[in-house]
């Protein structure tokens, strides 16, 4: 068995603005796990150290010294196989995908059928909108309206509390009521500003804020969750964290959703744990790409649909913001991708 990675870079269509940064671009790895009679997985590695994940040298050292033996073969075995990798959750992400690929084309499979026996036809996306200026994002969201879909989302927290209720509103008077908007902080706000635009934006049928305090401030965004300000309110980066997840799910966790980046959390092993703590909780679970590559995507939506049915709308179309990935089988049709049944992840 022989594990071999190539540079590769991702280029976006136009610059996403958001609190961790602006991004014009994506780097990373792909890799190739093959055996030598034909069978191949395939895996990605795109680190994001302002999202809080190792740097991209970081990722090489670490794939250029991983041991390929023992060879495992149930996700037991891979689970304990990559312990040494937990603290470069992209790197661990893409040396599991790789394997649970391998795993898959063994037994002539899905991926998600190495989780789940069962899955729903298809799974609701939202579209993730693009631009920075009003007029702009009503173009990628009048867009995402007439490509089917029924949610989309918005990034805030870049600039002035007064700017994004600005945006905000604008989208809102010029969609009507629907379809469905959600809003992504990812932590750019203290509580007292989380709570004054929350408040001040929850007439606009807001259906959801993704991280809107700081990841380790888990006890402000408990308080805003008990505030009830008619906005529900799901964690993201707080999971990244192993100890903030912890005291975020414990004794009855009080939030409303969370949401799970496999590429970001170390694969879609921890990932579907994750999931399982919070239904015990009663708290729903959605998943987001991480501006993966079309492997990232693919494995995020064999995640999705291992998880089964969910109201959540799952955020599986950023690969339409890049360059030359338009198109596949995981593109969102209508708002929905259907369920893939070829072996491995359904992609050439």
């Amino acid at each position: 068995m022989k594990l071999r990675f190539e540079h590769c870079v991702l280029k976006l269509k136009t610059a996403l603005l958001t609190s961790h940064g602006c991004f014009k671009q994506r780097e990373g790895f792909r890799i190739f796990l093959e055996d030598g009679e034909g069978c191949c997985g395939r895996g990605e590695v795109y680190p994001m150290p302002s999202f809080g994940t190792e740097t991209l040298s970081q990722a090489a050292q670490a794939l250029s010294s991983l041991k390929m033996t023992p060879m495992p073969n149930t996700l037991e075995e891979l689970e304990e196989r990559l312990l040494g990798l937990k603290q470069l959750p992209c790197t661990r992400f893409g040396v599991e995908t790789a394997f649970l690929e391998r795993m898959a084309l063994q037994k002539a499979c899905p991926v998600w059928q190495l989780f789940s026996k069962q899955a729903p036809p298809q799974i609701s996306c939202y579209a993730l909108l693009d631009g920075q200026e009003p007029t702009a994002l009503e173009h990628s969201a009048l867009n995402a309206v007439q490509a089917g879909f029924s949610k989309l989302k918005l990034k805030v927290g870049a600039a002035s509390l007064e700017w994004d209720a600005h945006c905000l509103g604008r989208l809102r008077r010029s969609l009507g009521d629907s379809p469905g908007i959600r809003i992504d902080a990812n932590g750019a706000w203290n509580e007292m500003e989380a709570r004054v635009f929350l408040r001040g934006v929850s007439m606009l049928h807001v259906e959801l804020c993704e991280q809107p305090v700081p990841a380790k401030d888990v006890h402000a965004l408990r308080r805003l969750h008990r505030m009830n300000l008619g906005i529900p309110l799901a964690a993201d980066e707080a999971l990244l964290d192993e100890g903030v997840a912890n005291t975020l799910l414990e004794g009855s966790a009080e939030i409303d959703a969370i949401v799970l980046k496999p590429a970001a959390m170390g694969g879609l092993i921890p990932a579907m744990q994750m999931a399982k703590r919070a239904r015990q909780k009663k708290v729903s679970s959605f998943v987001t790409t991480f501006l993966d590559g079309p492997i990232g995507r693919a494995a995020a939506a064999h995640l999705a649909f291992a998880l089964g049915e969910t109201q959540q709308a799952h955020g599986l179309s950023s690969p339409e913001l890049l360059e030359g990935f338009e198109g596949d089988f995981f593109s969102p049709r209508g708002g929905e991708i259907v369920l893939p049944s070829q072996p491995g992840w359904g992609i050439p």
